[in-house]
């Protein structure tokens, strides 16, 4: 599992939406949701290559987002999100 955040204007511009969209069309489950600083944080399960995949669309964001940065953190521990079924937007 992994852990991606992401920063700059990505609160209030459908941002979440966007990323569950990709997920779903990629397969990966997880959640996102709104963080304190006005970041974005996401919880995925995937492979390497589709984490890299996700980490470069999430740079594209939706039309009224502007991403600056993104990180990615590998979680020692898998966290276990909705039974493993679908991706969520936590709220």
């Amino acid at each position: 599992m992994f852990k991606i955040n992401i920063y700059g204007k990505v609160q209030g511009v459908s941002y979440r939406y966007w990323f569950k969209n990709m997920a779903d069309m990629m397969g990966i489950t997880g959640c996102v949701y709104n963080k304190n600083d006005g970041s974005v944080e996401a919880l995925v399960n995937c492979s390497k290559d589709d984490l890299k995949k996700l980490i470069e669309l999430s740079y594209k964001g939706s039309k009224l987002s502007d991403v600056n940065r993104v990180e990615h953190y590998l979680l020692k521990d898998t966290i276990s999100i909705n039974n493993e079924k679908g991706f969520l937007i936590k709220y």
